[in-house]
């Protein structure tokens, strides 16, 4: 077999294992997960109707004072020109 014939085919050889490696690794990692990756926490899950509020103002007679309890309402989108707060149930208290 000539020099250049057996060249060629060695060129031929590894590029196809090189392809065929790949594929594997693109199809690998193009294929769905089995499982969602996100865990739900149990508070996410359980759906929350009222708040108690609790004033936290310093150098006064509401320091550490609870005031009323907050009841939550479905609500619409929130214009800019509107205050909106968002509570994340997974923060349970503050810190500095």
């Amino acid at each position: 077999m000539p020099l250049a014939e057996l060249r060629s085919t060695c060129d031929f050889a590894a590029m196809f294992r090189i392809t065929a490696l790949f594929l594997a690794v693109l199809l690998i990692a193009c294929s769905a997960p089995s499982s969602p990756t996100e865990a739900v926490t149990p508070a996410s899950e359980a759906v929350r109707t009222s708040a108690q509020l609790t004033v936290t103002a310093e150098n006064t007679a509401l320091r550490l004072t609870e005031g009323e309890v907050l009841v939550f309402a479905p609500a619409k989108q929130a214009l800019e020109t509107e205050i909106a707060v968002f509570v994340n149930p997974n923060n349970t208290f503050q810190s500095f």
